[in-house]
């Protein structure tokens, strides 16, 4: 805003109407200052409106939050597993948890340490190894007692205890 010459404290109003033009050596500003002096020059006595930027570009009087979201993320490709985990009837939180589970990202033991060192990263199911992600689902006593029997009801045959495996079943 300074380098344009516009104080910080400045109205839309008084940025617009009360601000001389200054030489530029930043292509960048230099290109804003032309395309004010565009503005300018075209500008009718019509009242103001507030547009909001829509689906593909679309300027709209109405706020979409939908919209805005989408417009402001980065969107990356279906991952080949999205639809065992996002799926019309799946509690969210489940679903959230498995997503954290896919990508290694749940507060585990040993990904604690790595924020915290004095952190006890022992497993609290079972007080007996560092508490992983693997060791939670398929080495842990306690969780071994509750998850197998439940895993290879859903898996039968292709109920493996090594993660990649179990992933690979999940996706594929």
């Amino acid at each position: 805003m300074i380098d344009m010459g516009i104080s910080r404290t400045s109205t839309v109003l008084e940025a617009w109407t009360n601000r001389r033009r200054r030489r530029h050596r930043v292509d960048c500003l230099r290109s804003m200052e032309e395309m004010l002096a565009l503005k300018r020059n075209s500008r009718t006595n019509e009242q103001d409106r507030v547009l909001w930027k829509g689906k593909n570009g679309v300027l709209r009087p109405t706020f979409s939050t939908k919209d805005t979201w989408n417009h402001t993320r980065t969107t990356a490709n279906k991952v080949s597993w999205h639809k065992r985990v996002w799926f019309a009837q799946a509690t969210p939180k489940h679903a959230f948890c498995m997503w954290l589970a896919v990508h290694n990202r749940l507060s585990t033991g040993d990904r604690m340490l790595q924020w915290n060192s004095g952190v006890n990263a022992t497993c609290v199911l079972c007080n007996h190894e560092l508490e992983t992600r693997d060791h939670i689902f398929f080495s842990c006593g306690y969780a071994k007692e509750i998850w197998e029997p439940l895993a290879k009801n859903l898996f039968r045959s292709n109920y493996s205890t090594d993660w990649l495996a179990f992933y690979h079943h999940l996706c594929f």
